[in-house]
């Protein structure tokens, strides 16, 4: 089975030096706009003005902060994407995104749509990006703040 370990090195190789060019950022937000931690008895609101710059992917995952697991929700959603269907831009052209982040299932299309549901207690998110382009990497872009609503 490991009868040529220095001919699976040398095939290996030209990915190691793939990877060096590919980058992977991940962003922890644990923390509201006035520094307070995040809770799911509040609503929240992130304006992406434009969605992550990821020239593969970019992805932005709820987790539970005791368990640090996905917390179950009605919807089974715990992630929002650059794949996810069904999102409301509120400008498609500039990919201008707001999601709302609660409990409680908000009111109104857009607020539905892009709604992440979180657990009752404490959260936080990642979010992650995948071959992030130059305004990223040269920390032009940020994150958006997280903007407690109630």
């Amino acid at each position: 089975m490991h009868d040529d370990l220095p001919g699976k090195a040398a095939s290996a190789w030209p990915w190691r030096e793939a990877l060096r060019e590919a980058v992977s950022i991940c962003h922890i937000g644990a923390v509201d706009a006035a520094d307070r931690p995040l809770q799911g008895a509040h609503v929240y609101r992130i304006r992406f003005q434009p969605v992550p710059p990821a020239a593969a992917f970019w992805s932005m995952t709820l987790y539970e902060h005791d368990t640090q697991l996905h917390p179950e929700t009605p919807r089974g959603r715990h992630a929002i994407d650059k794949h996810s269907k069904a999102l409301i831009y509120e400008d498609e052209e500039q990919r201008r995104l707001v999601v709302i982040i609660s409990h409680q299932q908000p009111r109104g299309e857009m607020a539905r749509a892009n709604w992440m549901p979180a657990p009752q207690g404490p959260f936080y998110l990642i979010l992650r990006q995948y071959n992030s382009k130059s305004s990223v990497l040269t920390r032009q872009w940020h994150p958006p703040a997280i903007e407690k609503l109630t």
